[in-house]
């Protein structure tokens, strides 16, 4: 993806209900400088706002102001002394469905302080993409990576209680696009991959 409005807009985009009910979620690190205090997105700018620590001790609030168009930033801070220097940055996004049928995260997105610039020079890339498969009594939990054209897929089995749970047999196979639209025969798909692999 080019922007941080398209990895944005990608992770809302839920494959299985077909609309963009994933609900995103930011977190920060490195988790010993950085707490998240709030944030927040409207329209192409988001606001992370956190405790910076050092040494176990809160030093000032940072605030990131970042156009998630542009990839130019503002960083705020209360305690004006402290140098921009001093603060190695990242963020990522997770997203979950209400359906409980589809997951996703992004790699951390670094910030690094330019003397010149604030911008962000990163690639937008998706970690991990889990997507649960499931019709009548059989399912599949397929699992995505960015930085591999593999997906590694498991079988579903129903428990004595009649949840779904995962068999912990991983199988790894070429990347192949499924039509979510369709369950039935993405699923079909998915067999019949299995079956000549």
């Amino acid at each position: 993806m080019d922007t941080l409005q398209q990895l944005w807009e990608y992770c809302q985009f839920c494959p299985i209900c077909q609309k963009p009910c994933r609900d995103v979620v930011v977190s920060v690190g490195p988790d010993d400088n950085f707490r998240m205090i709030d944030y927040s997105k409207q329209d192409n700018l988001l606001h992370i706002r956190c405790d910076y620590y050092f040494e176990d001790t809160a030093q000032t609030e940072v605030t990131y102001i970042i156009n998630c168009d542009t990839h130019k930033y503002e960083l705020q801070m209360l305690d004006e002394g402290m140098p921009e220097t001093q603060f190695p940055f990242y963020f990522y996004l997770n997203a979950n469905c209400d359906c409980n049928n589809a997951s996703i995260s992004s790699i951390d997105i670094e910030i690094k302080w330019a003397e010149a610039t604030c911008q962000i020079y990163e690639r937008f890339l998706i970690d991990q993409e889990d997507i649960y498969l499931i019709t009548g009594q059989e399912g599949y939990h397929i699992t995505l990576r960015s930085n591999q054209s593999r997906m590694v897929v498991s079988k579903l089995i129903f428990s004595r209680t009649g949840g779904l749970i995962d068999d912990g047999v991983e199988q790894t196979y070429p990347f192949v696009n499924f039509d979510y639209t369709d369950i039935d025969k993405s699923i079909h798909k998915l067999k019949t991959i299995i079956l000549f692999s």
